[in-house]
């Protein structure tokens, strides 16, 4: 079975630990540095858990957002057709009474 690459660089960035203690957690594993690594993992994927329910969060207020203000636009615009309806109806009743020309 081929061997892994790994980018000892990126995992040293994205978990927080130094190039050099990720290379020899690799090549001469101790039980303290394959803590060190594995304690780093571990706040990294607490991290990122917090940030999906954020975003989970986000997401759902966002579309509550989204759907309110389309309720709210279908019923101001229902509440224009009526006025302007009524506006109408008084009009030609004023017209028939020969208030308006």
């Amino acid at each position: 079975m081929a061997a892994a690459v790994m980018d000892t660089g990126l995992l040293s960035g994205y978990l927080g630990i130094s190039e050099p203690t990720l290379q020899e957690t690799i090549d001469t594993p101790t039980s303290d540095l394959v803590k060190a690594v594995l304690a780093a993992a571990t706040a990294r994927a607490r991290e990122h858990h917090d940030l999906e329910a954020d975003k989970h969060q986000v997401d759902t207020e966002l579309e509550t957002a989204v759907l309110n203000s389309e309720t709210r636009s279908k019923e101001l615009k229902e509440a224009a057709e009526r006025a302007s309806k009524e506006a109408k109806e008084l009009r030609v009743k004023l017209v028939k009474e020969g208030m308006l020309i």
